[in-house]
């Protein structure tokens, strides 16, 4: 009889909604990509999030009946699908890509208290990291937080978001899932304080505190030529063709972002040009997105453009400008060199002239970077505003 109550207690456990904070990991090829989860409800309806750092992606959906739990991601194009088994979730998580959907293995369970642990390390400050056998530097920031080495990398096309994770000796594993990228990064410390790591168990690098840098982000992208007025063309949401020659753009300053709605620092990005929006748009200040899709089908693309847009409120106009493909950011923007990120930024004055390009977007991950980035481009605005008038 006791040994029936307890079947009965243990599968009410399991059919019971998850709740709090869990520790998940994605499986990308061998290597675990550990992350945490937050399940809460609301108003009797269920919302789940992955946490990036203490930023929280919630879901746009998500259901959880008879020890089954669906969690949608529509912005993202991205489902979890898992199950409880003793005590655990178990499952997938997919996602849409250009490639087609693709799918991870997946598992959490109950977070476990991080004892707090040193309070510094060997690892912490800022970084040059150099890639083995060439290629562009990144900077990267490292710091101990509750336990844990926390911080990012940030590379031209932007930071990986909040990595974090443990330090065992002189070596320390981070890693960082945000529904779109699952990333590991080793890192190695010998007695001399040189370090090397990995990234994704593939780029080799070392790195140096000083002596080192990286490109900057506003010299990568320009045109051919300056003194020529910038052009695009694109479609808007309901298929009819836009171009920055058009009556609603003359003798404006306009900031057009090179985005996809699959991009997570597209997705840091946004609220910055909402902010910009409002503060300038009362002065002949425009902000127009030009997003890139994965499908190149507008009625796929289009749908997808439009989630993007309700997760972060947006209030300027977004435009379908081509897909993912090589060679469709150059025929909707004929004029532009060395394009290499998304997002890259294009800020041109009243007369359509360019005043600033900035590829990729440092975000919050990124701490004061991100506040000077921000300084940075407000001033840049304020400037292609008093240019013309």
């Amino acid at each position: 009889m006791k040994y029936a109550l307890l079947l009965m207690t243990a599968g009410l456990a399991l059919a019971q909604t998850p709740k709090g904070t869990w520790d998940a990991v994605v499986m990308a090829e061998d290597r675990e990509i550990g992350f945490q989860m937050k399940f809460e409800t609301r108003a009797g309806g269920l919302r789940a999030a992955v946490m990036d750092g203490d930023r929280p992606i919630w879901s746009t959906s998500a259901v959880f009946t008879q020890g089954k739990l669906a969690v949608k991601w529509d912005f993202y194009a991205g489902w979890l699908e898992a199950s409880s088994q003793g005590g655990e979730l178990k499952g997938t998580y997919t996602r849409r890509t250009r490639r087609g959907p693709v799918s991870r293995a997946f598992s959490a369970r109950p977070a476990v208290a991080v004892k707090a642990g040193a309070a510094k390390s060997a690892f912490d400050g800022d970084w040059v990291l150099t890639p083995e056998g060439g290629g562009a530097g990144m900077r990267a920031r490292f710091k101990m937080s509750g336990g844990k080495l926390t911080g990012t990398v940030l590379r031209i096309d932007g930071d990986f978001g909040t990595l974090a994770g443990a330090i065992s000796g002189n070596k320390a594993t981070l890693t960082h899932f945000d529904l779109v990228r699952a990333t590991q990064v080793t890192l190695a410390m010998d007695g001399a304080g040189k370090l090397t790591g990995t990234i994704d168990g593939r780029t080799k690098f070392t790195g140096v505190r000083e002596g080192a840098s990286m490109p900057d982000p506003s010299t990568v992208t320009r045109v051919r030529d300056a003194n020529e007025a910038f052009q695009f063309t694109a479609k808007d949401l309901t298929g009819r063709v836009v171009t920055l020659a058009d009556e609603r753009f003359k003798g404006k300053a306009v900031l057009m972002t090179i985005m996809g709605s699959w991009c997570p620092n597209c997705h840091d990005e946004s609220p910055f040009l909402a902010e910009l929006h409002k503060k300038y748009g009362p002065s002949g200040f425009e902000v127009v997105a030009l997003a890139f899709e994965y499908t190149g089908d507008a009625a796929v693309d289009v749908p997808q453009i439009q989630a993007f847009n309700r997760r972060h409120n947006v209030p300027y106009l977004t435009l379908l400008a081509g897909s993912t493909e090589d060679g469709q950011v150059r025929k909707a923007m004929p004029q532009l060199v060395n394009f290499s990120a998304f997002p890259t930024s294009i800020l041109v004055d009243r007369a359509h002239r360019v005043v600033a390009i900035h590829a990729g977007f440092a975000g919050p991950a990124t701490g004061s970077l991100h506040s000077e980035l921000k300084g940075r481009m407000t001033a840049e605005v304020e400037q292609a505003l008093a240019r013309g008038r």
